[in-house]
C-alpha cells in the first residue's frame, strides 16, 4: 500500500513537472507580458502641464497645444510588443488628440514609426482609447518603445488628458 502511494505521488509530481515544462512553451510565442504606464509619466513641451495625483496628464493652456513623449518599458529579447494602447479623454470639441507610437534601435539611427491616430473629440466625458498592434520590433535586445501624443488646448467642457498607457496583450 505505501508503494502505490508513493508511486502516485512520484507520477503526479512529474505529471505536474511535465505541464510546467511543456505547457507555456507551446504558448509562450504568442504571450506578450503587459506593462502599464501612468500618463504622469510623459515628458511634455507647450501648452501648460496639469499633473493629478492619480497619474493623468493633461493640459491646462486655452491657447496652445502640449506636446508628450511618453516613455514605454519593454520586455528584452521580446520580438513583438503586442497590443499597444493610449487610455484619455478628449474635450475638446475642434481638435482631437494626437497620438503616435514609436520603435527605435538602441543606437536611434532606425525606427519605426505607427503613424498617426487621432480621437474625435467630443465634450466633457469623452473617454476613448488609440491602440495599435505592434507584431515585431526593430532591436528586441537594446532597442527602446515610445509614444508620441499632442494634447489639443482646454475648452469650456474641460481640459484634454492622457490617463495611461500600456503594452502588451
Amino acid at each position: 500500500m505505501q508503494k502505490t502511494k508513493r508511486s502516485s505521488i512520484v507520477l503526479a509530481v512529474l505529471g505536474a513537472l511535465g505541464l510546467l515544462v511543456g505547457g507555456p512553451t507551446a504558448s509562450f510565442a504568442s504571450y506578450h507580458p503587459q506593462f502599464h504606464h501612468s500618463g504622469s509619466m510623459c515628458v511634455s513641451t507647450g501648452g501648460s502641464r496639469g499633473y493629478y495625483n492619480q497619474g493623468i496628464i493633461s493640459n491646462l493652456s486655452y491657447s496652445s497645444s502640449m506636446n508628450l513623449f511618453c516613455p514605454m518599458v519593454r520586455e528584452n529579447d521580446n520580438t513583438q510588443v503586442g497590443t499597444v494602447s493610449v487610455h484619455l479623454r478628449d474635450a475638446n470639441h475642434g481638435e482631437g488628440i494626437q497620438c503616435s507610437f514609436y520603435d527605435v534601435e538602441a543606437y536611434g539611427r532606425s525606427w519605426a514609426w505607427s503613424g498617426w491616430k487621432t480621437s474625435l473629440g467630443g465634450g466633457a466625458s469623452n473617454i476613448g482609447t488609440l491602440s495599435w498592434d505592434i507584431n515585431s520590433v526593430r532591436d528586441q535586445y537594446a532597442g527602446y518603445n515610445h509614444i508620441r501624443c499632442t494634447l489639443p488646448p482646454r475648452t469650456s467642457d474641460g481640459t484634454s488628458y492622457i490617463a495611461s498607457y500600456r503594452a502588451g496583450e
